[in-house]
């Protein structure tokens, strides 16, 4: 039986493909080992992970790079999330950081601190702003973390005391309780002023 000719449309597509395959795959590789790195560790929740996600969708949940289907169909889907990745800011080092500026610049303004966008994941983590974004409405987590910096030289308990007896005007009364005991429970506090 003869093997059966590919059209001239898949191979302009494999064409235009295979150079975005090597290079989508070589930044995924890059990203992953970036995220190993210290003050890096979530960069594979940006770009890293849509295209991982694509890729299962295409491939199949075993797999993590992209590779050139054997249907016209699937090329053309791996073709769109190659371009999506290969688009996205947040697909190299360097689009991550200017994003990580870009937002340490932002809350700065909000929390009227001076942090590097390095101090500022420390802080963040530290205050468990995931969780907290999580549990309350962003403009309470705001005002939260924003007290937290303007009072930096205050205890932990301190804090937490100044948060029970209903200190912050911004805050109300159930949301000073509830945040007095989320902070005693979930705030690294000795964590969260990173040393200059």
């Amino acid at each position: 039986m003869a093997k059966k000719q590919k059209s001239q449309y898949r191979l302009e597509l494999e064409k235009e493909v295979k150079p975005m395959l090597a290079k989508a795959n070589m930044m995924l590789l890059n990203l992953e080992t970036l995220s190993k790195q210290e003050g890096y560790e979530g960069v594979d929740d940006f770009a890293y992970r849509v295209a991982l996600k694509n890729i299962r969708n295409i491939r199949g949940e075993e797999y993590k790079r992209f590779n050139l289907p054997k249907n016209i169909h699937q090329l053309e889907k791996t073709k769109r999330a190659l371009e999506t990745f290969l688009g996205s800011t947040t697909s190299t080092k360097k689009g991550i950081v200017s994003v990580y500026e870009q937002n340490a610049k932002t809350l700065n303004e909000k929390f009227g601190s001076n942090f590097s966008w390095q101090q500022m994941g420390a802080f963040l983590k530290a205050a468990g702003f995931e969780d907290l974004k999580k549990e309350f409405d962003s403009e309470t987590a705001i005002i939260m973390l924003k007290e937290m910096v303007n009072t930096a030289s205050l205890t932990k308990e301190a804090f937490v005391e100044k948060l029970q007896n209903h200190q912050i005007k911004e805050l109300d009364e159930v949301d000073s309780d509830t945040l007095a005991e989320w902070t005693d429970a979930n705030v690294e506090w000795d964590d969260m002023f990173p040393v200059e």
